[in-house]
């Protein structure tokens, strides 16, 4: 009977704390498995120039399981952490088991969100591991352990800091000095309009010497969200600045583009859309191209692979469709994108950019090309999806190399298939 009595009162204790628990965290996530078969992505389909062309064909599988804890210990306050376990291709774990971590390292393992959340009034303090962008999340989109404070007021004002590098060691001693990220956003919504106007900076503490090479690259940008009517437009300006280099060969960082969205539901099944593109390119030897802020990409914005695979296929390399095959002669063109739900469980996705490049005088330059998206999403149960997208890429590219004739391009696709749950 004594041994009943404390079982009771153990439990009288554990179940309360245990429901007490299960209000204050909540779970999310998602697990997929995708079948890959794909030509010319790796090398962006240029014979003669970047390696493996002839043998770029790829068939795989692959998957991940994601998932998402917030604990919310009070009003207010919040710890988030987001996993991704078993983030493998099939068939490369070469065990009979399936894929494993490596001893000491973090193999099928990542961590990837882990920061504070916390929110008295209308002050926001987010510290830690975090994703934190600006404008439309594809000039500056950068997944670091930062600091980041928002104040929403009419006017809503977001400053921080992501600390990039500690120079390979905590003491900041010569030539073993930080490198730090800064960023200020400054927005502003009522019922008709949303503007924001953004600015990035890279410090590299570090003294730039003969010897020694600092990269403090700069970021202006706005982007405005509207409506006309029926019509939805998103546009956004981003100016690249900066430097690299050491004392004796610096190099300007410099890139100017822009994007322009419209959208407009045509039904409650249809939606139809368009892009214009513009970004400028680069033939001097002293500037470089980018179109992206460096070590700020964690590829969650792309345009060149719109559907239910976006910025999973993402072929046209890390300037997309700012820069077409990272040639730095730039683009201009523009693009249809369409979405129809003939039923409440499937989704068909189309879209297609035509794209030429704005400086033909360099080496290697993106002179033209069609993109092209065809996709289908089904829901098979809820919260379970099937997914297929077909990815084309033409595009041609010119060298200016004496004696040599324009590589060969050729067509760059992906076919792709995936199964999904998410909860």
């Amino acid at each position: 009977m004594k041994k009943l009595l404390i079982v009771l009162l153990v439990l009288s204790f554990v179940i309360p704390a245990m429901a007490s628990a299960e209000d204050r965290l909540s779970l999310s996530g998602q697990v997929r498995v995708r079948a890959w078969s794909t030509n010319n992505i790796t090398d962006l389909g240029i014979d003669g120039i970047l390696p493996d062309n002839d043998d770029d064909k790829m068939e795989y599988w692959d998957q991940r399981f994601r998932m998402q804890a917030v604990i919310a210990p009070a009003d207010g306050v919040k710890g988030v952490l987001r996993m991704d376990f078993s983030e493998t291709t099939w068939g490369t774990g070469g065990l009979e088991y399936g894929p494993r971590p490596t001893a000491g390292t973090n193999d099928q393992f990542q961590v990837d969100r882990a920061y504070i959340d916390v929110t008295k009034g209308i002050v926001n303090v987010k510290a830690g591991q975090q994703l934190i962008d600006l404008g439309n999340a594809f000039a500056y989109d950068n997944n670091s352990t930062a600091l980041q404070v928002t104040v929403k007021t009419p006017l809503v004002i977001r400053v921080g800091m992501a600390k990039e590098s500690e120079g390979g060691s905590n003491n900041d001693q010569t030539g073993n000095e930080d490198v730090d990220q800064y960023f200020i956003d400054l927005g502003f919504k009522n019922d008709m309009v949303g503007v924001n106007v953004f600015y990035a900076m890279q410090k590299d503490g570090n003294d730039r010497t003969a010897t020694q090479s600092t990269s403090e690259p700069n970021l202006m940008g706005a982007m405005a969200t509207f409506g006309v009517g029926p019509v939805s437009f998103l546009a956004e300006l981003d100016i690249f600045g900066g430097d690299t280099g050491t004392s004796g060969a610096t190099t300007d960082y410099m890139g100017t583009q822009m994007v322009v969205q419209a959208t407009m539901k045509m039904s409650d099944a249809l939606t139809l859309g368009a892009h214009v593109i513009y970004s400028d390119g680069n033939n001097d030897a002293d500037k470089a191209k980018i179109c992206r802020f460096p070590n700020a990409n964690f590829g969650s914005q792309y345009y060149s692979d719109f559907g239910p695979f976006n910025t999973d296929i993402a072929s046209l390399g890390d300037g997309d469709v700012f820069d077409p095959k990272d040639t730095g002669a730039g683009a201009m063109g523009g693009g249809l994108f369409t979405i129809f739900a003939p039923m409440p469980d499937l989704t068909l996705y189309g879209a297609a950019h035509y794209l030429v490049g704005m400086e033909d005088d360099l080496a290697l330059y993106f002179d033209s090309g069609l993109d092209v998206n065809l996709g289908a999403e089904y829901t098979l149960v809820p919260n379970c999806t099937l997914a297929m997208q077909y990815h084309y890429v033409d595009a041609s590219v010119g060298t200016n190399v004496a004696g040599a004739s324009d590589p060969e391009t050729d067509p760059i696709t992906a076919l792709v298939a995936r199964m999904q749950i998410t909860f």
